[in-house]
């Protein structure tokens, strides 16, 4: 064979053999890149997922604190008003006029109950019972007054000391039921 001839073919087969590594390099070159973007894609993906349930997480918390605020501030008044004029010897028509209260209690239960989550609706419903059984306690007090029945006032007395200690415990676990939930749901716990 040539010399020629030979060497063209040698430098043809080495400049295959270099136009394939290059293009062999080329596309592992191009192939890692393309992961690591897809990589980088994903992880901004995620980090955007993040900030969204973060951001939703606070505009969530200020309704709910609001709402669990109104509802323990209606509970406390209700039970200092109750427990202010079941002591002064209130009359039946003033005790019952306290009723509005238990509904107003009931009305911000249930805006509660929507903020939510599911875990508020027990100590929610919890406080709404000893709500009125305080307040239940204390017009059947009154009514035994105003009929002069004292032995029925003075039992009724004593359940409506152990109502009102029922509620300022329900409203105690309300209390830290709502924190929690609040501290939990106002902060970023991904």
């Amino acid at each position: 064979m040539d010399p020629a001839l030979s060497g063209l073919i040698g430098a043809l087969g080495g400049a295959a053999v270099v136009s394939i590594g290059t293009i062999a390099t080329t596309w592992i070159t191009s192939r890692a890149t393309a992961q690591q973007q897809a990589g980088q894609l994903r992880q901004q993906a995620e980090q955007l997922q993040q900030q969204h349930r973060f951001e939703h997480l606070r505009e969530r918390r200020d309704p709910r604190s609001s709402a669990y605020s109104a509802f323990l501030a209606k509970g406390r008044e209700l039970r200092d008003t109750v427990s202010r004029d079941t002591q002064t010897a209130a009359d039946s028509s003033q005790m019952r006029s306290h009723s509005d209260d238990v509904d107003e209690l009931r009305r911000l239960a249930a805006t509660v109950s929507i903020e939510g989550p599911d875990e508020i609706t027990q100590p929610v419903a919890n406080v709404q019972m000893a709500a009125s059984r305080v307040w239940l306690t204390a017009y059947q007090i009154a009514i035994a007054r105003e009929r002069g029945d004292t032995e029925r006032r003075d039992a009724m007395l004593r359940d409506y000391i152990a109502a009102e200690r029922e509620l300022d415990r329900m409203l105690d676990a309300f209390l830290n039921c709502a924190r929690k939930i609040l501290d939990e749901f106002g902060h970023d716990s991904t």
